[in-house]
């Protein structure tokens, strides 16, 4: 979610909510004439580097989870970690496996709304129409001409 919010302000600018919808509209269609760069720039930001770092955030995991729960002489990551401060390992442990998921998905879902303005959206959804309060109806105004032109 962050990084897909990220791409899109670095290769559209900040396109309100309505827009991005708008375009997702399109589906796999709308790729058709897309820009080969622009396809592999999606490709390495929002889904190459999101998988790699939580391929890395689990082997770190993996890592002090064997060193607190094992003898860490049999597994290589549990040596990695027993270098490391014991108390440091075990506040890591516990922030990576309780806190950190919902302070992750709480940053991202901020960083997200604010990069697409979320609330202004829902104001616009919920608010006050302008063009409906000012609309006036084509068939209900007479039109008349003060001083008609021949352009022929």
């Amino acid at each position: 979610m962050v990084t897909l919010a990220y791409w899109v302000g670095e290769n559209f600018g900040a396109p309100p909510l309505e827009q991005v919808l708008y375009h997702l509209q399109f589906g796999l269609n709308g790729l058709v004439d897309t820009d080969v760069a622009l396809i592999h720039s999606f490709i390495q930001t929002c889904l190459v580097w999101p998988v790699s770092l939580a391929m890395l955030i689990v082997i770190i995991d993996t890592a002090m989870a064997l060193f607190l729960s094992q003898n860490h002489q049999h597994y290589f990551l549990a040596k990695i970690a027993g270098a490391l401060n014991i108390h440091f390992i075990k506040v890591v442990y516990w922030v990576i496996g309780h806190r950190a998921p919902a302070y992750v998905l709480v940053a991202a879902f901020i960083y997200f709304s604010m990069q697409f303005s979320m609330l202004a959206f829902i104001h616009h959804q919920f608010g006050d129409d302008y063009f409906s309060a000012h609309y006036v109806y084509p068939e209900k105004v007479e039109i008349r001409a003060i001083a008609p032109k021949n352009l022929v």
